[in-house]
């Protein structure tokens, strides 16, 4: 069983064990037992997400949350990142979120996370096990159970606090275009269609907005006017996100002052919340987005890049040429693709391992039939072809 060790200066360097932090099968009710009445099923995807440390004895564990996978960064501390995936989200009536995950060597972590803030949280991990049920029928931690002697790797309670050693990327909880048609109230049709880096509205004279800020706990979206807007500064939120429709409302300001005081104060903006309607599209979620390269120089080769969005994923090697995505897999993250232009009638299958918010590895396996590229895609095997780590841009 691969273990994880965490660095955590403890009396005298005291090691934190993770990934064998204590088999215990005494905290699973047995299978003829309600679990938990008030534990109900969230999703599978994280709300949270960016790089939060574990501080003690002057010494900072970092702990990356994205979407889809936990990972343990103690690569600094002189051992290998422990990455898992992420199976499915319970919560309890005390809003306690326990989150079942697959870890690396095969086996199942139940992670317990509450006082869940925008840059804070506390976790409890102590408890690994063989099956996903076993794992989905852990009972909660004590809520006192704060981070005390360690004896049986047992270490209650982690407060972690938001990394400050970079900012993390803004990752809005919608994604496309969001349309409400106002022609029945003499009206026109209006369009927010929205990205991580920029927001476009159209009610006939489309313009965009540059995402400077948002506030993960209140969907606040602080944003500079470009173009004919350019001066121009707005608040944007966010209200009753569902997979195909949100509440909009927005507030208009001269400067970025005012825009700053709605955004940082705890009232909601002053415009009027509207539902808007997510235009039908044949996207994908993938669990990235944007440039991401590999500099291959060093070992003789060149420059190589892809860019994912939720349609297709370009590649570039000095031939750049686009791949249009026709499957997705959030399990074993395969991306199914078929070449366009030069690179039509070719299929193509990528996966995508250690998913972090700046980087990625990256393999891919290349087919000269639709059929041949899904058997790929439907197996849940990895690729055979080399995994190779690219930054993003």
């Amino acid at each position: 069983m691969k273990t994880i060790k965490l660095l955590a200066f403890i009396g005298l360097f005291g090691l934190l064990t993770v990934g064998c932090a204590n088999d215990d099968n005494s905290i699973i009710k047995k299978p003829d037992e309600q679990v938990d009445s008030n534990q109900k099923k969230v999703g599978s995807t994280f709300e949270t997400t960016g790089i939060f440390d574990f501080k003690h004895a002057g010494a900072n564990i970092p702990f990356e949350f994205t979407k889809t996978n936990f990972i343990v960064k103690t690569s600094a501390l002189g051992q290998e990142n422990s990455n898992s995936l992420l199976i499915t989200l319970f919560v309890n009536k005390e809003n306690v979120n326990k989150a079942v995950l697959k870890q690396e060597d095969g086996k199942y972590l139940a992670l317990f996370l509450r006082n869940i803030k925008e840059n804070s949280m506390e976790i409890n991990m102590d408890h690994t096990f063989d099956t996903e049920e076993a794992a989905n029928k852990a009972v909660y931690p004590d809520p006192s159970a704060s981070m005390g002697s360690h004896d049986g790797g047992q270490f209650g309670w982690l407060p972690l606090t938001r990394s400050q050693s970079n900012e993390d990327p803004i990752e809005l909880p919608v994604n496309g275009k969001y349309i409400f048609d106002g022609t029945a109230f003499g009206g026109g049709i209006y369009s927010y269609t929205f990205s991580n880096e920029m927001i476009a509205f159209d009610a006939g004279a489309p313009y965009e907005m540059k995402i400077l800020k948002h506030n993960k706990e209140n969907n606040k979206i602080l944003l500079e006017g470009l173009g004919s807007k350019a001066g121009t500064f707005y608040v944007a939120q966010l209200k009753n996100i569902k997979e195909n429709s949100v509440e909009i409302a927005r507030d208009t300001k001269s400067t970025k002052t005012e825009a700053e005081a709605i955004y940082e104060n705890n009232q909601d903006v002053s415009g009027n919340f509207t539902e808007y309607i997510k235009e039908a599209s044949t996207s994908f979620d993938l669990p990235l987005n944007g440039k991401y390269i590999f500099d291959g120089t060093a070992m003789g080769g060149g420059i190589y890049s892809y860019t994912f969005t939720n349609e297709k994923v370009s590649f570039d090697a000095g031939a750049p040429y686009d791949m249009k995505i026709i499957g997705y897999n959030n399990t074993t993250h395969k991306i199914l693709l078929e070449g366009l232009g030069s690179k039509e009638g070719t299929f193509y299958v990528i996966q995508l391992k250690e998913i972090a918010n700046t980087s990625v590895k990256i393999a891919r396996d290349t087919k000269s039939t639709k059929a041949e590229a899904e058997t790929i895609f439907n197996s849940s095997a990895d690729l055979t072809a080399n995994f190779t780590e690219y930054v993003k841009e």
